[in-house]
């Protein structure tokens, strides 16, 4: 059940047993909207005559078989709910659970304040998360049900640290409308940027702030391609909040290289050793008191409604077209993708030109373009000839190397102002 995103629970309600099966149980960035199917049962054990939706119960017939259904895992709940409306019609639901997950061998206990969207918009429940957001508790998008909280317990899982995330192939389709490829790559990249948030703040992998950087940039991209047809003053203000994010991430990510690719990967002759180990304790102290400095930003309450914010993103949180809806959603992805495409190389082109002159900060500023006409290219590359994008993407990368190469080179010459006021001869040598 868990493998094809399927729960399936007997719960005791006011003396009689309700059987819940809810399917797509999947939570992307906090949010899920799963199919759900209530029926009453007789007692404790399941009862799959009990599922009224004729298409889901041959479904569970069909994973089930012949096998019998065994309870993994109990869920003690005590819940405390309220319903609060507002002028626009909006219905939230707001129910904090004090929960406990218990298996034959294990009991994990949480908490979990969750916001059902009753009747209304997706916007409803960015007023109620701002005020969440300004209490004294750090809190976050959950990125598992109690379900899946449970299987975890049972197999082991669920103290394992979260992975950094990269961004694979674009979910994009030729032919899709504005709107539809618009929403499909929101998904695709916040979904990657609320992982690596959360890897950043509980794992010290230097391959988190990168990621998060990564994806916080391709976003960043994507406002700015769909802006000719999709834009408001909400997302331009993400894409301000989305660049200053990108900042704070930015510095603990230059720690990272500049201790662990530049110096760390450093041939040191042995009469250098005394200076290098004092080096490395140098950086090393510096990168976490950075790193301290990221999670208590992200932990902000502004960045704690980005977080929400970003979560509801895909679902049409903020977006207003430009022209008549009727002409939106009859606009096809590849006029955009090509001025889109345009745009970038144009910027790109223009600095590329002046080459041999350009200043370090220019030479910094041809490289972000060049990943921005790179990401722009990956975003909309499924529209395109595999191979040609394939070999553009190649040279593009080199392009990017050679220049990141240019910049560690850039970051190498901050290690002089570490000399500061120290005295010791061979902290001075090794830098």
């Amino acid at each position: 059940l868990r493998a094809n995103h399927i729960s399936l629970r007997v719960r005791q309600v006011d003396g009689s047993w309700r059987q819940t099966v809810k399917a797509e149980t999947r939570i992307r960035g906090g949010l899920s909207n799963p199919i759900e199917v209530e029926g009453d049962v007789d007692g404790p054990l399941p009862d799959l005559r009990a599922v009224a939706d004729t298409k889901l119960r041959r479904r569970l017939r069909k994973i089930i078989g012949s096998n019998q259904l065994k309870r993994l895992f109990e869920t003690d709940v005590r819940r405390t709910t309220q319903t609060v409306s507002d002028t626009q019609g909006n219905h939230v639901e707001i129910a904090f659970d004090d929960a406990a997950i218990k298996s034959a061998t294990d009991t994990e206990e949480f908490g979990e304040l969750e916001l059902e969207l009753k009747r209304g918009r997706p916007n409803g429940l960015m007023e109620i998360v701002k005020l969440i957001s300004q209490n004294d508790i750090p809190v976050r998008p959950s990125s598992y049900s109690k379900a899946e909280r449970g299987y975890r317990l049972v197999l082991k899982e669920s103290n394992a640290a979260l992975k950094p995330k990269k961004l694979k192939q674009s979910p994009l389709k030729a032919g899709q409308t504005a709107p539809k490829a618009f929403q499909a790559l929101l998904e695709w990249t916040v979904e990657q940027v609320l992982h690596n948030w959360s890897v950043v703040l509980d794992d010290s992998d230097s391959e988190g702030p990168h990621q998060l950087r990564v994806g916080v940039r391709f976003l960043r991209t994507l406002l700015r391609a769909f802006r000719p047809v999709i834009d408001s003053e909400d997302l331009r203000v993400l894409e301000r909040d989305l660049r200053a994010l990108g900042r704070i991430v930015g510095e603990l990510r230059d720690l990272d290289v500049l201790s662990l690719e530049i110096v760390g990967n450093l041939d040191r002759p042995p009469a250098l050793a005394v200076g290098f180990n004092a080096l490395d304790e140098d950086l090393t102290a510096d990168t976490e008191r950075q790193r301290a400095a990221v999670r208590d930003a992200l932990c902000s309450p502004d960045m704690q409604t980005l977080q929400f914010r970003l979560a509801l993103l895909p679902n049409q949180l903020g977006w207003e077209h430009v022209g008549s809806e009727r002409s939106l959603t009859k606009k096809k992805i590849g006029p955009i993708a090509r001025k889109a495409l345009n745009k970038s190389w144009r910027h790109a082109r223009a600095l590329g030109r002046r080459i041999d002159e350009l200043s370090i900060e220019e030479r910094h500023d041809l490289r972000k373009k060049l990943k921005g006409l790179r990401y722009t290219l990956e975003a909309f590359s499924p529209i395109y000839d595999k191979n040609k994008c394939r070999r553009f993407i190649r040279d593009l990368k080199r392009l990017q190397d050679i220049f990141g190469y240019l910049n560690d080179a850039t970051l190498a010459e901050q290690l002089h102002d570490r000399a500061g006021e120290s005295q010791d001869r061979d902290f001075h040598r090794a830098i």
